[in-house]
């Protein structure tokens, strides 16, 4: 699990308001985890974006499959979010 916090900086200003993040992976196979990334975000109030989804991981290559979701998602598309994919590719030497 990991927690993180930070402001956004744009056109040469700090935002008034820190961003969160609390994300997680829990491994169920040798192969395949469970995950999820969580923004809170400072859109006028706070907004909430999350996702959850399965990874699979090999030596050179993760693979991610989930959905992204937040309140406007969920009341417009359908209650699982938005489906993502995700490919993670590892160039360093093993």
């Amino acid at each position: 699990i990991t927690f993180g916090t930070g402001y956004g900086y744009v056109d040469k200003e700090l935002a008034d308001k820190p961003v969160f993040t609390l994300s997680g992976m829990k491994r169920i196979t040798r192969r395949f985890g469970l995950v999820s990334e969580n923004w809170v975000v400072p859109v006028d109030d706070y907004e909430a974006v999350y996702s959850y989804g399965v990874r699979y991981m090999a030596q050179k290559i993760a693979v991610d499959v989930a959905f992204v979701n937040n309140q406007e998602i969920a009341s417009d598309i359908f209650v699982l979010g938005m489906p993502y994919v995700d490919f993670i590719i590892n160039f360093g030497k093993k």
